[in-house]
């Protein structure tokens, strides 16, 4: 499965099975603050495809109305927003894994990404919801030709790549070749 490889603010939110929801940054700082986020995140918990059981979304935080900036500027006025004390508006939380609470919590994936993914997708319809919502899966098969014609469409629009997804692969605590990001790299030699 292919999607966009988005250039934001890594969190990680929780949502519990007793209505509490947390978010994190990679390095385990809790991000408070995020009032519209959280309180989606809360309306969403109580109809979660799990059946209620708590869930956790891996995503990255990007400013509203992301389009209007090209990915360098995204990435520099979401990180205004997200480190100021008090209220942080003007976010989004855009998910690309649903992980199952207890799996989080025994910190071991079991569920293929097509299932987990397939929870995210009826968790968060396209359109259901403004301050969370799910990465669109670009393309799912086999066909290896469609990973550099993403790439390509994403670069003129000015994103930063794609990131691929193994189908059947667990959820990874930590680096993993079962998602692999593909960017544009350009380097030089100098004296």
């Amino acid at each position: 499965a292919i999607t966009e490889k988005l250039d934001g603010i890594r969190a990680i939110a929780f949502c519990t099975p007793a209505g509490h929801v947390k978010i994190y940054s990679r390095q385990g700082q809790l991000i408070d603050g995020l009032v519209e986020i959280e309180k989606e995140l809360l309306t969403l918990g109580k109809v979660s495809p799990d059946g209620g059981i708590g869930f956790v979304l891996d995503g990255e935080l990007l400013i509203d109305k992301r389009e209007q900036y090209e990915s360098k500027e995204q990435y520099k006025n979401t990180t205004k927003i997200v480190r100021k004390d008090g209220e942080k508006r003007g976010v989004v939380y855009h998910a690309f894994d649903f992980i199952p609470y207890n799996e989080f919590l025994l910190n071991k994936g079991l569920t293929p990404y097509v299932t987990r993914r397939s929870f995210l997708d009826k968790l968060l319809p396209a359109g259901h919801s403004h301050w969370v919502r799910a990465v669109p899966v670009k393309y799912t098969g086999s066909d290896t030709s469609a990973i550099m014609r993403l790439l390509e469409f994403e670069r003129l629009a000015k994103h930063e790549g794609v990131m691929i997804n193994l189908l059947y692969a667990p959820y990874h605590f930590g680096r993993t070749s079962d998602l692999l990001k593909v960017k544009v790299m350009q380097d030089c030699d100098l004296r």
